[in-house]
C-alpha cells in the first residue's frame, strides 16, 4: 500500500482513488509524524497501523466509527480531518498563494484550496509590511505631525 522511510522523513502512499490522478502521493514526515511512526514500530511486521494485530486497511471501519462515538464526534467523517488539517495549516500563517498547501493536500486545482487560504489574516501581515516603502513611511510621518 505504501512505504515509510524514517531516515529521509518521507512516506509514499498508493492511492486507489479516481479523485487523484496519480498512482500515489509522497508525504513529508514532520517531527510529530516521526514520533508517532517511531512509537508504532514493531506493532505489526509489515503495516504501520494495526488493531489487535490486524492491519488497518481502510479508514471507514467499525473501529473508526466506534472511536468517533466514544469521542462524541459521531458525525465526523474521516475526510473532514483533511479539511481541519488544511484550515489549521493555513491559519498558522501559510501564504494563500503558496503551493505548499495545494501540494501537501494533493488538490489538483488552486481553486479547491482557496476556501482554506482565507481563514486567517495573519499571513497578510507580512504582505502588508512588504507594501511599505521609505516614501510611504516618510509621507505617513509628515501627515501625523
Amino acid at each position: 500500500m505504501g512505504n515509510v522511510d524514517l531516515k529521509n522523513r518521507h512516506a509514499w502512499v498508493n492511492i486507489g482513488s479516481a479523485k487523484v490522478k496519480t498512482k500515489g502521493i509522497g508525504i513529508p514526515l514532520n517531527s510529530v509524524a516521526l514520533y508517532v511512526l517511531e512509537n508504532l514500530k514493531g506493532k505489526h511486521p509489515i503495516h504501520v497501523f494495526s488493531y489487535k494485530g490486524n492491519p488497518i486497511k481502510r479508514a471507514n471501519s467499525k473501529a473508526w466509527r466506534n472511536a468517533r462515538k466514544r469521542a462524541g464526534l459521531s458525525d465526523l467523517r474521516f475526510h473532514d480531518l483533511r479539511h481541519v488539517w488544511a484550515s489549521r495549516y493555513s491559519m498558522n500563517g501559510t501564504h494563500p498563494h503558496a503551493l505548499h498547501l495545494q501540494d501537501l493536500g494533493v488538490w489538483s486545482k488552486a481553486d479547491t484550496v482557496r476556501p482554506y487560504a482565507h481563514l486567517s489574516s495573519r499571513h497578510l501581515l507580512v504582505a502588508s509590511e512588504n507594501a511599505l516603502s521609505e516614501s510611504v513611511t516618510n509621507l505617513t510621518q509628515r501627515f501625523l505631525q
